[in-house]
C-alpha cells in the first residue's frame, strides 16, 4: 500500500492494498534437546521463567485433621506441559492427592495434606526445577516460602494412624523412601 488513513483508534488503514505472493524456501527450525549437564533431580519438563507461591485454602479436608495447600505457578513458558510437582517426599506430611487445573495464565494445584507427627508449625518450602531459556539459559530452582499451619493442627495428633502412617506411627512415605 502507498496511501493510508487513520482509523478511530489511531491506527493506519491501507487505501490501495495489493496482496502478492512471494515464492521462497520454507524456513528451517532446529530444536535442540535440553542440556543434560546441570539438570537437577526432579526436573519434570518445566521450560520458561516461572514464579510460585503457596498458601492454605480455608476449606480444608473433612475432619479438620489436614490442610489443603494451594500452589500457584505463573510466568512465561509451557505452564500446561510439565508434570504436576510431586510432594511425595514432603517431610512430616502425608499427601492424599492433588487436583491440577493445568491452566493459563496461572496454573493452580491443590494438594490435600495431613501431618504425620505432632509439633509441625509449617508446610516446608515447595521447589520446582525449571529450565529458563532466557540469557543466560540454564536450570533454575523456583521455591515458595514456608506456609504456617493453623494453630489447631500444630498440636494435633497425626491424622489417621494407618492412613499414611505405619503401625508404630512412622511415616510410611519416609519408610518407602529409605529414611
Amino acid at each position: 500500500a502507498t496511501r493510508f488513513e487513520r482509523d478511530f483508534a489511531g491506527g493506519r488503514l491501507p487505501l490501495d492494498r495489493t496482496d502478492v505472493r512471494v515464492a521462497g524456501t520454507a524456513p528451517s527450525i532446529r530444536v535442540l534437546p535440553l542440556p543434560e549437564e546441570g539438570r537437577p533431580a526432579g526436573f519434570s519438563g518445566a521450560v520458561g521463567r516461572f514464579t510460585m507461591r503457596a498458601a492454605l485454602d480455608p476449606s480444608s479436608p473433612a475432619g479438620g485433621k489436614g490442610v489443603r495447600l494451594v500452589l500457584r505457578i505463573e510466568g512465561e513458558g509451557n505452564l500446561e506441559a510439565f508434570d504436576t510437582p510431586s510432594l511425595a517426599g514432603l517431610d512430616g506430611f502425608h499427601v492424599y492427592g492433588a487436583l491440577d487445573d493445568r491452566g493459563r495464565p496461572v496454573r493452580t494445584i491443590r494438594y490435600d495434606l495431613a501431618p504425620t507427627r505432632e509439633g509441625l508449625a509449617e508446610v516446608p518450602p515447595i521447589t520446582l526445577a525449571t529450565f529458563d531459556p532466557s540469557p543466560p539459559a540454564g536450570y533454575r530452582i523456583v521455591t515458595t516460602a514456608a506456609v504456617a499451619l493453623p494453630t489447631q493442627l500444630r498440636a494435633a495428633a497425626p491424622a489417621g494412624r494407618g492412613a499414611g502412617t505405619g503401625a508404630a506411627g512412622e511415616d510410611v512415605g519416609a519408610r518407602a523412601a529409605g529414611r
